[in-house]
Formats: structure tokens, C-alpha cells, sequence
């Protein structure tokens, strides 16, 4: 179920290929920033996973919420509202941290929620994530994230992942089809390593 003012995972197709790339594991503790419908949350949930689901969007966490009632996962998976990294216990490790970034860049500031799960205003919110993920993790946890070598800008993501010391590894990728079943569309999924500097 999706509200109006939330991103619908059938509208578009990425939110499926990152589940299919990431699954959970029994025990294991995941962080997804950015949550939306929760479609990613919850499948770990139901593989398992303890789950921590944030979002900018009120309604993306209230959505969050009513579908882990649905799936009967609600007492695997926590929502609330965070801007990226802003309200998530420092002190808290994860497993696993995964977003799929809203990586079309823009440089306007002026936008609705709903948008704001699409755009990235100058890319500030992903660079939010480079530059804190590695807090929020385990010493022999892993950090992910979604990106779009088709729409998004990879020379700024590659500026942003020098800036902060990340360096990018290729997991997996896809590209979705269009309608006259055309690869059209990339997708990547990036693991984030912290570039260690002397």
C-alpha cells in the first residue's frame, strides 16, 4: 500500500532490483534511510532481519508502519523520521545500511516531499550519507548505495566519494527495459568502503 505523498515502488522498478541484490539474513540488523513505502525494509524483515526505517517523510514512515502490520513484521521493524543520519542513535551499530539515493541532482531547493524522493538538491543529502555512514555500522558491517548511472551525476558522486575518503565497489547492476522491452535504464549497487588516509 502506498499513500499519495509517498514514492510507489511500482511506478518505477529500482526498489525491486535492490531487493533481489540485498537480501536479509536471520538476526541480522538492517538501516535503511529513506524507506518510503518500506517495500526493502519489510523484505528483510520477513528474511528475518531487526530493522531501522527512516525517512524525511512523515508519511513515508507512517506508510512504513501500516505495511509492517500488513506483512505481520511490525515487531521487526522501527520508523521514524530522520534526515538521513539526523535522529538515529549514534550508538547503535548495524549490520547492514542500505539507501537508494535519490540520484537525480538539482539545484533548486524549493520542493514537496514527494519530490524530494527523487531529487537531491545539490546532492547534499548524499553527501550526508558518505561522510556518516561509517558511524553507524558495524566493525565488519557493510554500507550500501542505490545510484543510477543513467540519470544521476557520477562525475559529482565520484567528487563527493574523493571528498569524504569513500571509495565505490560495484556489487551488483542492472538495467531496466523499456516498453519495447529495450535495456534502457541503469542501475548500480555500491558497497561503500572508507578510504583509510595517513
Amino acid at each position: 500500500m502506498g499513500l499519495n505523498t509517498v514514492f510507489a515502488p511500482p511506478i518505477f522498478e529500482d526498489s525491486f532490483f535492490f531487493c533481489e541484490a540485498l537480501s536479509g539474513k536471520d538476526g541480522e540488523t538492517l538501516l535503511e534511510i529513506g524507506c518510503g513505502t518500506g517495500l526493502f525494509s519489510i523484505t528483510h524483515a520477513l528474511d528475518g532481519s531487526m530493522v531501522t526505517a527512516v525517512d524525511l517523510n512523515p508519511d513515508a514512515v507512517a506508510n512504513t508502519k501500516i505495511n509492517s502490520i500488513l506483512a505481520g513484521v511490525e515487531h521487526r521493524v522501527e520508523a521514524f523520521v530522520s534526515d538521513v543520519f539526523e535522529n538515529v542513535n549514534v550508538k547503535i551499530k548495524f549490520d547492514k545500511i542500505f539507501w537508494n539515493a535519490p540520484f537525480i541532482k538539482v539545484d533548486r531547493n524549493n520542493m514537496d516531499l514527494l519530490e524530494r524522493s527523487v531529487f537531491d538538491p545539490n546532492y547534499r543529502s548524499i553527501e550526508k550519507y558518505l561522510s556518516g555512514f561509517d558511524r553507524y555500522v558495524e566493525e565488519d558491517g557493510r554500507a550500501f548505495l542505490g545510484f543510477s548511472s543513467s540519470s544521476g551525476d557520477n562525475g559529482m558522486l565520484e567528487r563527493l566519494c574523493l571528498r569524504n575518503h569513500v571509495s565505490l565497489k560495484l556489487v551488483e547492476e542492472s538495467r531496466l527495459k523499456d516498453g519495447d522491452g529495450h535495456d534502457d535504464f541503469a542501475l548500480e549497487l555500491y558497497e561503500l568502503l572508507r578510504v583509510q588516509v595517513n
